[in-house]
């Protein structure tokens, strides 16, 4: 008989309250550089706290695994969003600095905290109940992007909240299907660039 790994409550609890300082590091936004760097540190903070709460890594989705059919249908479904930012016209000039660093970096500083660990942290807070922890990740996912409401008015602003509320379940949806952050890291890279 296999053993599952235990996770301390507070370990969890210490990984979702990350989200606050992760999230006001976004909503001030003090530069690309430092905000990426300071949310890749606070996402390996919170995965350090899992790792420390008694969960080895694979537990939180840190591995290579087998894409599935209902993961790339997942990922497919997700590729549409790229060409719909395009044809509103939200694509951007091709920017070295922020396609190649910037977006990779931001990509891979999300998926590790609201993948790897937030949706860990919360599948034990809500007891296995997987789809009550893949919305109150994909709610955190949404308003980390809160921001938005600076940035531009609020129609298009609640519209970024309801896609990024939609693109976090989804992500999340596909790597507890397939047991990895791999492919949601290299598609969420791939929307920062397009978008």
């Amino acid at each position: 008989m296999k053993v599952r790994p235990r996770l301390s409550s507070g370990a969890a609890w210490g990984a979702v309250a990350l989200w606050v300082p992760y999230t006001l590091l976004n909503t001030r936004f003090p530069g690309p550089a430092l905000t990426y760097t300071l949310g890749l540190i606070l996402a390996v903070l919170a995965l350090g706290l899992l790792w420390l709460g008694g969960l080895p890594p694979r537990a939180y989705y840190l591995r290579r695994a087998p894409l599935s059919w209902q993961g790339a249908a997942i990922l497919g479904v997700m590729l549409l969003f790229i060409p719909a930012a395009l044809l509103l016209g939200r694509g951007q000039p091709f920017d070295p600095r922020a396609d190649l660093l910037y977006a990779p970096a931001s990509a891979l500083a999300q998926e590790l905290y609201f993948r790897s660990a937030l949706l860990v942290a919360l599948l034990h807070l809500c007891q296995g109940r997987r789809r009550d922890a893949l919305l109150l990740q994909a709610c955190g996912f949404a308003l980390w992007h809160v921001r938005a409401f600076e940035v531009v008015d609020i129609a298009p602003a609640a519209a970024v909240l309801l896609v990024t509320f939609v693109a976090g379940a989804l992500w999340g949806a596909q790597v507890l299907r397939d047991h990895t952050v791999l492919y949601a890291i290299a598609e969420h890279a791939l929307f920062l660039i397009a978008q």
